[in-house]
């Protein structure tokens, strides 16, 4: 499967922004997007990218921020997801008693024998060097989706990082999503026209790395409205130079990024409500163990 892999958005805006490949240059969508239209013309541009604005009102959205995303994010947060422990380590201290594992003899004949017995106990603590935690975050869906459906996926991902950030993780975010053409019950994707069963295409946004401190209003512009995913990946994928398929969306978004396997990268994504998100809270964290 192709994958397209960038190291920021910037990269991401630089690289594909109106510029389709020769081979996609006359896509509906390039020439949509040539046009200064975000969205098909069959379909409203709430609908389509949750805003009522063009492409360059749309990009703006995405450099300077989006105070619904925000808000959805802070939604997440209040409603649906607990506060993760903070992250505990156990160090390892020596203590004196009247019993233990080892005996000081010089103790024994000072006359200290409430002291003359040490053991190692474990205690927790706190001041340790901060794990990391690598968020793969679907940001796709099929072309039938309403922009308010696929933003919780983006939403419940903010949300996530911002947990695992207050527990004590380094938090490294992706945003992904893979095109083609698959369906309930199928296994094959296509995403070319020169090629039936090309497994379709995926594309990695890298958000944050895990040194960059945390910022959920950057976050809201991008994986918390539609428009960056129905604009700037489908640009992405329309900058490989072969004849891409009339539709880009994907209905199995949830495909790891070779990039990634090697790699304890948590997949966020297949949520499209606040219910949806619950349900996922609920056996995400009752299945893992925080250290």
């Amino acid at each position: 499967m192709p994958e397209l892999i960038f190291d920021s958005v910037t990269e991401l805006i630089e690289k594909v922004h109106l510029k389709p490949s020769p081979a996609n240059f006359g896509h509906h969508t390039s020439e949509r997007f040539r046009s200064g239209n975000a969205n098909p013309e069959n379909v409203s541009r709430t609908k389509w990218i949750g805003e009522d604005v063009d492409l360059d009102g749309a990009m703006k959205i995405i450099a300077h921020g989006y105070p619904n995303g925000d808000r959805l994010i802070q939604k997440v947060l209040a409603e649906a997801l607990p506060e993760i422990p903070k992250i505990t380590s156990l160090r390892r201290r020596r203590t004196q008693g009247d019993f233990g594992d080892h005996i000081d003899i010089q103790r024994v004949y000072a006359g200290q024998l409430d002291r003359a017995w040490s053991k190692t106990r474990r205690e927790p603590s706190t001041g340790i060097t901060r794990p990391s935690k690598t968020l793969l975050i679907d940001v796709g869906g099929h072309c039938e989706l309403r922009a308010e459906q696929l933003v919780w996926q983006g939403a419940y991902g903010a949300a996530l990082a911002d947990r695992y950030a207050e527990a004590g993780y380094n938090v490294e975010i992706w945003a992904v999503a893979t095109s083609g053409r698959e369906r309930a019950g199928e296994i094959n994707r296509r995403m070319f026209t020169d090629k039936k069963n090309d497994g379709g295409c995926t594309v990695a946004v890298r958000l944050y790395d895990s040194s960059t401190p945390l910022d959920l209003s950057n976050l809201a512009a991008t994986i918390c409205f539609a428009g960056f995913y129905r604009i700037l990946l489908f640009e992405a994928w329309l900058s490989i130079n072969r004849p891409a398929c009339g539709g880009l969306g994907g209905y199995n978004n949830l495909y790891m990024p070779d990039a990634f396997k090697a790699e304890d990268a948590d997949f966020v994504g297949n949520v499209l409500s606040l219910d949806d998100i619950k349900a996922d809270v609920h056996r995400r964290f009752k299945q893992e163990e925080v250290v």
